[in-house]
């Protein structure tokens, strides 16, 4: 399964198809001074490479650069260098690493946009999972996990025979608005204390945070559906690449843009739009044939 950073650079390669910018490569010699950091250290640009008032983005922080000179290799920074955009820090950044000066698509937005695509397949897709709990004699209230949104089937195992046989509860209740903030099911006594109960309950993806290297695995959802938060990431990202070919001057369109005409990245992002909406509705089917709704009745 793929990583988040992963995922990333999958959205960074489709969105670089539909523009012809591309950045400036250097390599990363460490970080200035002791912590907090007073600069960087470029290395690997030539005599004509010069930097002034750039963004150089190291993994999945970008910092601000005020001039560097690969002759005399010297590099300025403010003292506000760090963290720009809202990226978070990466004290941790290897030296020798690629440092990318200027990015059109910088990691910690691309990496934002995939964690929104993951929240937004919920409730269409969701995590399935299926927790076991102990019965008791004199109760009919349960506490169940916090991610518990919706409970699909509840099951109790008779583990008095050797086959284990399980037996559906038909009547139960989900309280997810609890006094004490807590969530609990409600259901008949039992006649055993210790017996299995099986709950199977759908939750919530787990969404990584951008500088985590999480596979897809942890965010609970299937994983023939990892390419959905990419499509979803493209189509949100695309447009900005025909908002830098807005008309300023009166020069013409067709003459400042030969390579990737205006509008054409608007009409690519409606087509990733079509083919999330279909990924997501083709994983929907899938996952609902398995855990198909249940009717039951309630305790209230």
């Amino acid at each position: 399964m793929s990583t988040l950073p992963e995922l990333v650079e999958q959205a960074r390669g489709i969105l670089n198809q539909h523009t012809t910018h591309r950045p400036i490569m250097a390599t990363f010699t460490g970080w200035v001074g002791d912590a907090p950091y007073t600069g960087i250290g470029l290395s690997g640009l030539s005599g004509q490479q010069r930097i002034n008032s750039a963004l150089v983005e190291l993994g999945h922080e970008l910092v601000y650069v005020s001039s560097h000179d690969p002759v005399a290799n010297t590099t300025l920074c403010p003292p506000w260098f760090r963290q720009q955009q809202g990226s978070p820090a990466n004290d941790d950044y290897p030296t020798n690493s690629v440092a990318v000066v200027n990015p059109q698509w910088p990691y910690h937005v691309v990496a934002r946009n995939i964690q929104a695509g993951i929240a937004q397949c919920y409730p269409s897709i969701f995590k399935a999972t299926t927790i076991t709990i102990q019965s008791e004699t004199l109760t009919e209230r349960y506490l169940l996990p916090s991610d518990v949104d919706e409970i699909h089937t509840v099951r109790i195992q008779d583990d008095v025979y050797p086959t284990r046989p399980e037996r559906e509860v038909q009547r139960w209740t989900l309280d997810t608005k609890a006094a004490d903030g807590n969530r609990y099911l409600h259901m008949e006594q039992v006649y055993r204390s210790g017996m299995p109960i099986l709950i199977t309950y759908r939750a919530a993806p787990v969404v990584p945070v951008v500088t985590s290297s999480a596979e897809w695995s942890t965010t609970g959802l299937p994983a023939t559906a990892e390419d959905i938060p990419v499509l979803w990431a493209v189509a949100q990202m695309l447009p900005s690449a025909d908002a830098s070919k807005t008309q300023l001057t009166s020069v013409e369109q067709s003459e400042r843009n030969r390579f990737v005409q205006p509008g054409a990245a608007n009409a690519a992002s409606r087509r990733f739009n079509e083919l999330y909406m279909m990924r997501l509705g083709e994983e929907r089917k899938k996952l609902f044939d398995r855990f198909p709704p249940r009717v039951h009745r309630s305790m209230y």
